[in-house]
């Protein structure tokens, strides 16, 4: 496969990084230190790997085909663990110096030949068989012989800089890197890590494909990503060849299934699973389809997927929940107990994964292929539910409708939350799911530390004096000025504010492309002015020191934290030892949303009065017996824990009394930041972007960080744009 990369990348038909083409220019003049100084440092780029910084060094383009192709045949996320080690093993030998006496400047161009030196790894290899990775890295540190490499390189001058002008057509570069495909010969490790296999077909009323499912017994396999792939052959034909396998954390899947998704004629299908080329496992499943119609009931394929699945009610009717937490089917528990009819007449099978294990995967498998094994309920969390309501799996979902709810009725009279009918709006513009929490977010703030610095903890004033709901910064700057100036940090970390710019701004995707006029791209001033200005803890969120200033134990007392109720009541409280019931939520200066969790009914269910009870109960109902009002009022837990709602109706009709508060009802404050917040700042890709996003800002603000861009915004914003078109093409 490494193999075929590299043909790719010296193809002459391609003519992309490599293919040999220095004309002899008897190139001379003057400025050969400067020309010398960028000769030095492209080679060490190229000794160091990093096509970022290779890529500034020339005349390409930013995005430029040849910086792409680049750019994949440097990532190590390409190659084997094994390969991508052996690879820095080699590198690490790798020494150079720009030969002296092949300097030669005419005019505004430039050229100069770099000789590396490397150890002779194919003379180091060729001695004999090696059983692992470890036998041949050793043999590449024991290998004395050593071999050169001369990479003849082009220069145009631009401005004060002298860029490499032939990347395209420099052939040499591949002979440096020809370490990246050498044939190891050693057999790949997942071949040793299986744990189960298992394969997987419909006979009843008709199968339309076969699959083969793999676990492991290590936790993750990811790095085998894109290197497995699968032959089908039907009654001993090859009929498919090469169908790539999907590669999960600790398992993977592999299917077949005609274009137009027919049945599959009778008979046996073979499944034969490659690794890297080479044929691992086989399994042949004989397929027979029925005429009499009807629908599959659940074969429970997936239980063993779960980390629990638990049985509530005992009706003949069975009605399949998903979730990711035991949130809900806490909630079902409730309802079964209320409603003993409905208990009679269904069973709710409650089927849990957290996230971190894996549960959205499994959940579009669920929803693709899983038939009657499927959900007929799923709960997705903030942070994943655009890809379910609006990206690529919206379409699985089945409108409420189309359930029977009139939803702009219901919605209205339960005065729900605009921003989380938004979210769950598909782009047809039908309500495909709704909350049951409300995650507008407050500023959660000190009562003594309030009153100390400004004479009051009253949260109308305290909102008044840092802008609350004005959409503006100015007046928080200002109060943090004097926080700052009373040895008090306004925050704890740079990424107490990001929730809240991230959950007040427009979505990253715009268009179809990744919108770089976004507000957020001021958090990397603010961040800057935060860390370096000396306004916070410098703590990173969910570390024990974030925790510490929580419980005002950490380096300096902090001021406030920002977020919705549930960060108050389940990280706050539990980590306020010292400080319970020193806090008071206002009005943040600007409205933000974070988190929450979704409930959608599957377009595949044949259960759907059922669904549409429990749906309807858990985010519609505002009656005394329903879902939201007993939520907000802390009924459905023993411990009596009080949550805001998506319900406005329920808010406002409710009185609660918070200790953690100091007696503040909460309600009214949460209310109204559910009306400022918006569902505008998702999309379905926030996850790996947030992750860029978060990673360039720290590069820019901290300068001990990994990556080193501190006080460098330019490279902060390049780094950040070009992460997100590495791993996400926009």
């Amino acid at each position: 496969m490494k193999v075929t990369m590299l043909k790719k990348l010296t193809s002459a038909g391609l003519a992309c990084i490599m293919a040999l083409s220095f004309a002899s220019c008897g190139l001379f003049g003057a400025d050969k230190k400067a020309v010398t100084e960028s000769a030095e440092n492209f080679a060490a780029a190229l000794v160091k790997m990093d096509a970022r910084k290779i890529g500034k060094l020339t005349d390409e383009k930013k995005k430029s085909s040849t910086l792409e192709e680049l750019d994949a045949f440097l990532d190590k996320n390409s190659y084997s663990k094994d390969q991508y080690d052996f690879v820095e093993a080699v590198m690490d030998t790798v020494t150079y110096e720009v030969a002296a006496d092949t300097v030669k400047v005419d005019g505004d161009k430039a050229s100069a030949t770099v000789v590396f030196t490397m150890v002779d790894y194919e003379d180091a290899l060729k001695k004999g068989d090696f059983d692992d990775i470890d036998e041949v890295i050793d043999a590449v540190k024991d290998c004395e012989d050593q071999t050169e490499v001369e990479v003849e390189l082009e220069f145009k001058k631009d401005g004060d800089s002298w860029l490499m002008s032939n990347l395209k057509k420099n052939k040499d570069i591949a002979e440096l890197y020809e370490c990246f495909t050498y044939d190891l010969g050693l057999k790949a490790p997942i071949f040793d890590m299986v744990e189960d296999v298992d394969y997987y077909y419909y006979t009843y009323p008709g199968s339309y494909y076969v699959a083969l499912d793999v676990e492991f017994y290590v936790e993750d396999v990811s790095e085998y990503d894109g290197r497995m792939t699968a032959d089908v052959y039907y009654e001993g034909d090859l009929i498919a060849s090469d169908i790539t396998a999907s590669v999960y954390s600790s398992w993977m899947w592999v299917e077949y299934d005609e274009p137009d998704y027919s049945n599959l004629d009778d008979g046996d299908y073979e499944i034969v699973l490659k690794c890297d080329g080479d044929e691992w496992i086989s399994k042949t499943m004989t397929v027979t389809n029925y005429d009499d119609g009807g629908s599959s009931p659940s074969s429970g394929y997936y239980d063993d997927s779960f980390e629990s699945v638990v049985y509530y009610g005992y009706g003949p009717e069975e009605i399949e929940l998903w979730s990711f937490t035991s949130e809900v089917p806490s909630m079902i528990d409730y309802y079964m107990n209320l409603n003993p009819d409905f208990a009679s007449e269904y069973t709710v099978k409650c089927c849990v994964l957290s996230t971190s294990n894996g549960y959205t995967d499994l959940l579009d498998n669920g929803l693709e292929y899983g038939g009657s094994d499927g959900p007929d309920i799923y709960v997705v969390e903030g942070a994943d539910v655009m890809e379910y309501s609006q990206g690529n799996m919206c379409n699985y979902a089945m409108s409420y409708e189309d359930l029977g709810i009139d939803i702009d009725s219901e919605i209205a009279a339960a005065d729900i939350a605009q921003y989380t009918v938004d979210i769950g709006t598909n782009p047809n513009g039908e309500v495909v799911a709704l909350g049951y929490q409300a995650t507008g977010g407050a500023m959660i703030y000190r009562r003594s530390i309030a009153q100390d610095v400004f004479g009051t903890d009253d949260p109308d004033e305290i909102s008044a004096i840092f802008g609350g709901g004005t959409g503006s910064w100015d007046a928080f700057w200002d109060a943090a000025d004097v926080l700052k100036d009373n040895g008090v940090a306004v925050v704890s970390g740079t990424g107490d504010i990001w929730q809240v710019i991230y959950g007040s701004t427009d979505s990253w995707i715009k268009d179809g492309s990744l919108d770089t006029s976004s507000d957020r791209y001021e958090f990397f001033d603010m961040a800057y002015d935060l860390y370096d200005g000396g306004y916070t803890n410098n703590t990173g969120s969910w570390t024990e020191e974030w925790y510490d200033d929580m419980n005002g134990t950490g380096e300096r007392p902090v001021f406030a934290f920002f977020g919705p109720a549930w960060l108050m009541n389940y990280v706050m409280a539990p980590n306020c030892y010292d400080t319970y019931g020193d806090w008071a939520v206002c009005t943040p200066p600007v409205g933000f949303m974070w988190g929450g969790s979704w409930v959608f009914a599957s377009a595949n269910t044949d259960q759907a009065d059922g669904v549409r009870d429990l749906i309807y109960w858990i985010t519609l109902d505002t009656s005394t017996e329903g879902l939201q009002y007993l939520w907000a009022n802390g009924w459905i837990y023993d411990n009596g824990t009080s949550d805001t709602v998506a319900s406005g109706t329920v808010m406002n009709a409710i009185y609660v009394e918070s200790d953690f508060l100091g007696g503040q009802d909460m309600m009214g404050v949460y209310d109204e930041c559910n009306k400022i917040a918006t569902g505008d700042c998702l999309s379905a890709y926030d996850s790996t972007i947030n992750s860029c996003f978060t990673s360039a800002v720290d590069s820019y603000i901290n300068p001990d960080y990994y990556i080193n861009n501190y006080g460098d915004l330019d490279a902060a914003i390049d780094m950040f744009e070009d992460d997100v078109y590495t791993y996400t093409g926009f």
